[in-house]
This record gives C-alpha cells, structure tokens and sequence, in this order.
C-alpha cells in the first residue's frame, strides 16, 4: 500500500491515541517501573497472540525479524518483582477475543494488525526506548527498521485501511485502562 495513503487515512486516529495522558507520558518519561511493567506485560499478551495467528498463517514469511513478543516477555521478566501480579487489563482481553473470533481467518486484517503493533514498536519503540524503565530489549529488532517497516507496509492492502484504525482504537482502550496506574 502506498505509504502516504496509509498514513493519511489513520492520521487522525493515530494522533488521538499518541496524544492520550498514557503514552504522553511515557514519551515524557514519566512512567513508574511498575506502571511500565503492567503495560508490556499486556502488550505481550496482544503480541503474542497476533504472532501466534500470524506464524500460523505464514503472514512472517520475509518478515522474520519481526516477531517480538519472546523479548517482551524477557523485558517484562527482567523488571518483575517478586510481589508483583501480572495484570491482563480488560481492553487485553477484548482484543484477544477480537483476533480469535471476529477476523482470526481474514489474513488481510490480521496483516493490518501486524502493520500496527510491529511498525509502532519499530518507530516510536525507538524513540521511548530510553525513556521507559527497565533495558527494552523488545525494541531491539535484528534488522533495518526503516526496510523492514516499508515491507510490512507493501503486504498491507487498502481494504483493510478500516481495520488498520481498530487496531489503533484497541491500543487507544489500552492507553485508557492504563490510566489508573499513572499519576
């Protein structure tokens, strides 16, 4: 998909949610540890499954540097605390459900998610990396970000534009659920 169609199709959803008090602040870095903590271990818990549905629909083919979800959960494990809970926030658990029923066998759609969560860790992951607690090895993508972002772009078709701006609304619910654990 042309990169500044996409782009200007999610502008408007992509700046609400960038601009929530959440990521504000964690851009600010202004995030406890423990906050952060809640936050990539939930994160972890939407990666993973969209990568598991992904690996299973082979939409990694010539994007195997892309998968993240085991160095989240290496981050998430390296700043825990032993009296820590890990936390699965509401707006996790509808966006699993989300994935496993209402476009699980849609490939595109799939794909559209895959654009969002991976290409947001990739560009704004390298932006906030020195700025969360902890050593945000998640971040560390084995490949050259800007390439490899233009190659998920490329599988991304314009039908799914509708779907690219869920995904953005999913993290948006994230980014609300995560108020209460800043100050």
């Amino acid at each position: 998909m042309d990169k500044k169609k996409l782009m200007k199709a999610t502008w408007p959803i992509h700046q609400k949610v960038e601009n929530m008090p959440f990521p504000k602040q964690m851009f600010q870095g202004k995030i406890t540890k423990k906050a952060y903590h809640t936050f990539i271990y939930n994160e972890y818990c939407c990666i993973n499954e969209l990568e598991k549905i992904g690996k299973e629909k082979n939409l990694f083919d010539g994007l195997e540097d892309v998968p993240f979800a085991e160095r989240i959960l290496d981050d998430v494990s390296d700043m825990e605390e032993k009296n820590w809970d890990r936390e699965e926030l509401e707006s996790t658990k509808e966006y699993i459900d989300y994935l496993n029923s209402e476009i699980k066998n849609d490939e595109m759609k799939i794909m559209a998610h895959i654009y969002v969560r991976h290409c947001a860790a990739m560009a704004g992951g390298q932006m906030i990396k020195t700025k969360v607690p902890g050593q945000a090895t998640m971040f560390d993508f084995p490949c050259d970000t800007k390439t490899t972002r233009d190659k998920i772009r490329d599988k991304v078709c314009d039908s799914v534009i509708d779907e690219v701006a869920k995904c953005f609304e999913f993290a948006g619910k994230t980014f609300v659920d995560m108020e209460k654990h800043i100050k």
